[in-house]
């Protein structure tokens, strides 16, 4: 009971015009939809900060519209919370024209409720997404059955043809032919989301430090995408240490080592060494700007 007066305090706190509502014909049936979707009360509170300019009609049947196409409260629930500013649309009407779109140029439903669990893309205009969808095979070279269509998508969605081709100009100057770029976006789209500055300072460091070739980080894209400064860097000076020192048995590549979690990290090669290398742990968690305790 004293939590559910808390979440109505503050609620009120980030909502005072909600105490204009009338509760029983407004309010009531609001809680009434979300509470027998599964929302958490806190989920309710941090819903209700935000607003309450939504018909009780239109939230029921967005949220039928939404079992029906994603198949589980679960997932409907994950809409409403990154979405609540949708609450007042016409679900059915804005998104049911843009899924047969995807849906016309191969798009599995997997691949479409993603798309409906962050939806905003498909409210625009559904020429406007035929469009867009028919760029990504030509722009980035994932053709629509590929399991990379759906994140070659976002990306032609979030940037722009022009910063596409200032990104790949970026590849181009540090030697990447035109295939080695298409090798490396089909393989993993999310490279172009870095900044200039990023690509540039990997580019340099993987390609005029360490030699590596384009066709080498083509095939080997996640490099490109880890934090340069916190993860790769860190954990090449780790191993340049250990094998000046003669203390690792394989012959590890960064590719591998970067690919590992943290703790999977420190475990396996920072501290069995520590005792040979005074003060190892303490310098790559320094160097990570995210130093940790051992445990």
């Amino acid at each position: 009971m004293r939590s559910r007066q808390n979440s109505g305090k503050n609620i009120v706190c980030y909502c005072p015009k909600i105490l204009t509502a009338n509760v029983d014909k407004t309010l009531a049936p609001k809680f009434r939809v979300l509470q027998e979707l599964g929302l958490t009360e806190r989920a309710l509170e941090k819903l209700f900060r935000r607003s309450v300019n939504f018909s009780t009609n239109r939230l029921g049947a967005n949220v039928d519209y939404l079992r029906e196409v994603l198949g589980s409260d679960e997932k409907v629930i994950k809409v409403i919370q990154r979405s609540w500013w949708m609450f007042s649309l016409n679900y059915a009407k804005k998104l049911s024209p843009n899924l047969l779109v995807l849906k016309k140029n191969g798009l599995s439903d997997d691949k479409m409720n993603t798309y409906v669990k962050k939806p905003s893309c498909l409210l625009r205009n559904p020429d406007w997404l035929e469009a867009t969808i028919k760029k990504v095979e030509p722009v980035l070279g994932i053709p629509p059955e590929s399991p990379r269509f759906v994140d070659g998508l976002k990306m032609v969605i979030s940037l722009s043809e022009s910063t596409i081709d200032m990104k790949s100009g970026i590849f181009r100057s540090f030697g990447w032919s035109d295939s080695e770029i298409l090798t490396m976006t089909r393989s993993l789209p999310s490279c172009l989301r870095g900044s200039e500055a990023k690509l540039q300072a990997s580019l340099k460091f993987f390609m005029r430090k360490l030699g590596y070739t384009a066709a080498y980080l083509a095939t080997h894209p996640k490099l490109l995408v880890y934090s340069l400064d916190k993860r790769v860097m860190p954990r090449y000076e780790v191993l340049e240490i250990l094998k000046e020192k003669k203390l690792l048995k394989n012959n590890f590549s960064l590719c591998s080592v970067s690919a590992l979690s943290v703790e999977k990290f420190i475990k396996d090669f920072v501290m069995p060494y520590n005792e040979f290398v005074p003060n190892l742990y303490e310098a790559y968690t320094n160097a990570t700007g995210h130093p940790q305790k051992i445990k």
